[in-house]
């Protein structure tokens, strides 16, 4: 369990019957409309098909969230070629790692 100190301000956390399933948390760039995503996490075990659906459906929340605070960018890196393929798939774009979603 992380110390709550450790984890951005703003997160969404999707639940099921069997508790937190997904999460999303972000940092949010002061006053240039720019957010970074950090901590994609799902809970282990899902499968990779339940995974994509959930992170999702927690993603599709930020977003909405950001929108709410006037943020037009979210960023993303990684060095997992897993993790960047699905977020392609989610409407990510960029290469290397350095990825950009349009809010």
């Amino acid at each position: 369990i992380l110390p709550e100190t450790d984890l951005p301000p703003l997160g969404v956390i999707c639940e099921d019957e069997h508790g937190p399933v997904a999460a999303i948390f972000a940092y949010q760039a002061n006053g240039i409309g720019v957010a970074i995503a950090d901590s994609f996490l799902t809970r282990p075990g899902i499968g990779l098909k339940h995974a994509k659906k959930v992170g999702e459906r927690a993603l599709s929340g930020l977003r909405a969230l950001l929108r709410l605070d006037n943020y037009g960018i979210l960023k993303a890196f990684t060095n997992c070629r897993a993790l960047e393929r699905v977020l392609y798939q989610l409407g990510f774009q960029g290469t290397r790692g350095a990825l950009t979603l349009k809010i």
